[in-house]
Formats: C-alpha cells, sequence, structure tokens
C-alpha cells in the first residue's frame, strides 16, 4: 500500500535536530503555516510494502492509497493460465493524531487484502490466481467493487488460456486507471506489471512487478507458474 501521504510537516526544533543528526539533508523549511509548507516542500510520502505501524509526529491530513496483491500463474498443464493483478483504493483525507499508532496491513498473497486501520477505512482487493475460479479462464483483477475509498480501480485480468506459451499476467490497477490485462504470454502493464508467461517447456520466469502484478502461467510441459507480486 501507498501508505499515508502527508501534506505538511512543520518540524519541531527537536524533531529537525534528530533528522539532520541521522544524516538527513534540509532542502528548505521549518515553515510557519501550512500554505508555506506545501508550497516549498510539496508532498512527503510513506511506502509500505509489508504490514506494519504508521505513527505520525505531526496532527493533520493524510492521503492513504492501497494496492491489492497480485494472483499467482498455473503450472503448463495444458491451459497455462495467468494471474491477475490487485486492485488500487484511495482515500483523499483521513485524519491522524501525532505520536497514534495507525495499521497499515499489506496483502503479501492474493488470499488477503490490503487496508489502513481497519477493513472498513480503505481496502483494496487481490486478484485471482490463475484458472482458480473458471477453468480455462486467466485470474480475474482485483475487483474496486469489493474495496473500499473514495477513488478505486480494477486490476488487469491474467491471459487466458494459451495453446503451448503460459500466459501473461494482469497489471495491477494505478491511481488514474484499470490495470491493463494481459494479453497472449505478454504482461499487463499497471502500476506494477504483470509477469511475462513462459515458453513451451519452460516455467515462467518472472514474477509479478511490485505492486500487485499478476504471475505469467507457465509453458506447456512445465511444473509451475510464477507469483505475483505482494500489494502495497
Amino acid at each position: 500500500m501507498i501508505p499515508p501521504t502527508v501534506r505538511c510537516i512543520q518540524l519541531s526544533t527537536a524533531n529537525l535536530t534528530a533528522l539532520l543528526a541521522a544524516g538527513w539533508t534540509l532542502e528548505g523549511g521549518p515553515y510557519a503555516d501550512e500554505t508555506t509548507c506545501n508550497t516549498e516542500c510539496g508532498d512527503v510520502t510513506y511506502i509500505y510494502d509489508v504490514t506494519g505501524t504508521f505513527t505520525p509526529d505531526f496532527t493533520g491530513n493524510v492521503m492513504v492509497e492501497c494496492w491489492g496483491a497480485g494472483g499467482s500463474g498455473e503450472a503448463g498443464t495444458g491451459t497455462n493460465l495467468a494471474g491477475s493483478g490487485g486492485a488500487y483504493s484511495r482515500k483523499n483525507t483521513y485524519a491522524v493524531t501525532s505520536g497514534t499508532p495507525y495499521t497499515v496491513h499489506v496483502a503479501a498473497v492474493n488470499t488477503d487484502k490490503t487496508w489502513f486501520v481497519s477493513t472498513i477505512t480503505v481496502l483494496a482487493s487481490s486478484g485471482e490466481d490463475g484458472g482458480h475460479v473458471t477453468p480455462m479462464v486467466g485470474g480475474l483483477g482485483g475487483l474496486a467493487s469489493t474495496g473500499v475509498g473514495d477513488v478505486k480501480y480494477n486490476g488487469g485480468d491474467g491471459a487466458d488460456f494459451q495453446v503451448i506459451e503460459g500466459g501473461g499476467g494482469g497489471g495491477s490497477a494505478t491511481s488514474t486507471s484499470d490495470g491493463f490485462p494481459g494479453s497472449g504470454f505478454n504482461g499487463g502493464v499497471g502500476e506494477g506489471n504483470g509477469a511475462k508467461g513462459g515458453a513451451s517447456g519452460q516455467n515462467a520466469s518472472y514474477e509479478g512487478f511490485p505492486p500487485g502484478g499478476g504471475g505469467g502461467g507457465g509453458g506447456d510441459g512445465t511444473t509451475t507458474g510464477s507469483a505475483g507480486a505482494a500489494g502495497r
């Protein structure tokens, strides 16, 4: 998930001293008011690729973005189906309080979902494994309709039945659009691209790209497809 994006940080003397001592470089500020800080500093982004806790040292509003995990491709057992990309959800404004810990839950696999604070605050769904639900059909992309947030997009579907090569994984949704589906053995484009499928007799050699790219299917006669990427 992209965890909270902080519009403005007005550093206290103690916090500024600690950051400089830790090797940070000060590029302007601290500023006396939020308008000046927004203009001069821009956004600050905190990224969580695994589950953790966000504890702000400020009180204010943040924007939260979540990506679900990608589904995995199947082995080359005759259908070679690909996994799909994770969905995207965003909460435009969430109020946080300095010193308060907030849970950031990141889907490591597609049987889980990514959420912030709780599953009813903001949540993004993960993509399906290839052929897991419907035989001969690539995984269905993570659904915006099952997510929670102000803005939501679907993950791209995994490629359907391939004769020789493994199918390409679906791309995860972006912050502005649905992810693209896999096409043939090529992975779909997204915030995290889908993996390319394996050639005949070759296991899919690439996993889905983070966040949430779908795994490719294995080529004919292979034992494994590739894994989908974790969410963010």
